[in-house]
């Protein structure tokens, strides 16, 4: 069976992608997707890959709340200091307890 690949550049292409292809998967990442496969359970048409969605790839703040884009990875939003705060208002309220106790960009921890 023939699994196609899509790589799109914006959010309403990948939405469309979705909707259009039966049977397709989105990965950001795609290891979970790869194991998947690999063991049998799942068999995609299509795989429809969204790291390259650069919309999905920011941190805003309007005032009232913060903005999280799919595509950010925890390392960006800790360590850039996107997200509030000097590492980032995420890492420090929703981190797992080693990572909020050894914060190594503001020496919280």
């Amino acid at each position: 069976m023939e699994t196609n690949y899509y790589h799109p550049r914006e959010l309403e292409e990948a939405a469309a992608l979705l909707e259009e292809q039966e049977g397709t998967v989105l990965v950001n990442g795609g290891s979970d997707i790869i194991l998947s496969i690999s063991a049998g359970k799942i068999t995609p048409t299509g795989i429809i890959d969204i790291r390259g969605i650069k919309s999905m790839n920011t941190i805003t703040d309007d005032g009232q709340y913060v903005h999280i884009g799919g595509n950010v990875t925890y390392r960006q939003d800790w360590r850039t200091g996107q997200g509030g705060g000097q590492c980032g208002e995420s890492g420090h309220t929703y981190g797992c307890y080693a990572c909020r106790q050894h914060c190594y960009c503001c020496a919280v921890g």
